[in-house]
């Protein structure tokens, strides 16, 4: 049996300052991925303090998240200043920010989502983690990895894609609703790298609300280009107005997709 692996881009230019530690990091750069994964696992095995489950802080500032057997992904991530947009407040609320906080904002979260769809993915059409397999989604299972499905329409075709126009009650436009649920089996997306779980508690803001940084990222895969998006809204879109004209500013051509998965979330339940 031909058995089919994905290569994960790997081209990252790091911008060295003057500073010994700039350079001494760039150094480290220069060792191969799997050598500095290695020292990453000893390092969280003999010296991490576990912060969450699978989550370990080890020395100079780094996280690292794993679930430790050769089948998964392991991923290190680094401290930053910053707090989460869920818990800003009071010195920061997008919902009573001034519009030019609020035109920052975004045009700091629209560069990172433009940097990440700008990364050609490994399959052309596959669905799937970013490593090539199962995708996790809390979206679509709690815990449960699904997939990976060598297309959109395989991926549309599971029963946690499906909507209906009379369920839980009868869209307000049925006659489009239905159109668009009809279509949306073969209609044709492009595959885009997606965090996959952007909420104001991954999101990280400085004392102005400028993004600085967004954390979690086990949920990151090869997605329909509208997943991001709609994913943003889905426990925001009729409870946070200031999020979701943010959101829907930067992606105004996913409108169809979300009435859509509007019709799923209000009976799919992700458990």
């Amino acid at each position: 049996m031909n058995k089919s692996y994905t290569v994960v881009p790997t081209e990252f230019n790091y911008q060295v300052s003057c500073s010994p530690k700039s350079w001494l990091w760039r150094l480290w750069l220069f060792f191969p991925n799997t050598i500095r994964a290695r020292v990453y696992y000893y390092l969280s095995i003999f010296f991490g303090d576990k912060v969450a489950p699978n989550t370990f802080r080890i020395p100079l500032g780094i996280y690292s998240k794993a679930l430790f057997s050769p089948e998964e992904a392991f991923a290190t991530e680094f401290e930053i200043p910053g707090t989460p947009l869920s818990r800003s407040a009071p010195v920061f609320k997008l919902l009573t920010a001034t519009e030019e906080q609020k035109e920052i904002f975004k045009n700091t979260l629209f560069d990172w989502l433009t940097q990440l769809r700008s990364i050609p993915p490994p399959h052309p059409q596959k669905v799937c983690g970013f490593l090539g397999g199962g995708l996790r989604s809390y979206r679509i299972s709690g815990e449960t990895e699904m997939g990976p499905y060598k297309n959109p329409a395989e991926f549309h075709a599971q029963g946690f894609c499906g909507a209906r126009v009379d369920y839980p009650e009868m869209a307000e436009d049925p006659v489009r609703i239905g159109r668009l649920i009809a279509e949306r089996p073969n209609k044709k997306y492009r595959i885009f790298l997606t965090h996959g779980d952007i909420q104001p508690h991954n999101l990280l803001v400085d004392g102005t609300g400028r993004p600085c940084g967004l954390v979690d990222w086990e949920c990151a895969s090869w997605m329909p280009e509208y997943w991001e998006h709609t994913y943003a809204l889905r426990m925001f879109i009729r409870r946070n107005k200031a999020w979701t004209a943010i959101w829907k500013s930067m992606f105004p051509d996913y409108e169809d997709d979300i009435d859509v998965e509007i019709r799923t979330w209000e009976w799919y339940d992700p458990r």
